[in-house]
């Protein structure tokens, strides 16, 4: 099932953000952010960045989820309220 493998492909991805390998795991993150739905894997990917350098990528990528959030209808931010408030704390985090 090409979805399970969508599924597969974006854990493995995160495990690698979760073990530091993020030469690996951007390219797989990159690829999933166009199939899956959501921020989540956006999320990881600014994660990634952000921890191997690339901090104003990381912030390019949160600050758009930001956006996204607010201009999304109800039902999208219900379902994304997550990230974008993780991503409002990166953010912070992370202030130039």
């Amino acid at each position: 099932d090409r979805m399970l493998g969508t599924e597969v492909a974006f854990l493995r991805g995160w495990a690698l953000v979760q073990a530091g390998r993020h030469a690996e795991a951007q390219p797989i993150l990159r690829q999933i952010e166009s199939v899956l739905l959501g921020e989540q894997p956006r999320y990881f990917l600014a994660v990634s960045l952000a921890q191997s350098g690339d901090r104003p990528a990381a912030r390019a990528i949160w600050e758009d989820i930001r956006k996204r959030f607010r201009r999304a209808g109800r039902g999208w931010r219900r379902a994304e309220q997550r990230w974008f408030k993780l991503a409002g704390e990166r953010l912070k985090e992370t202030t130039p």
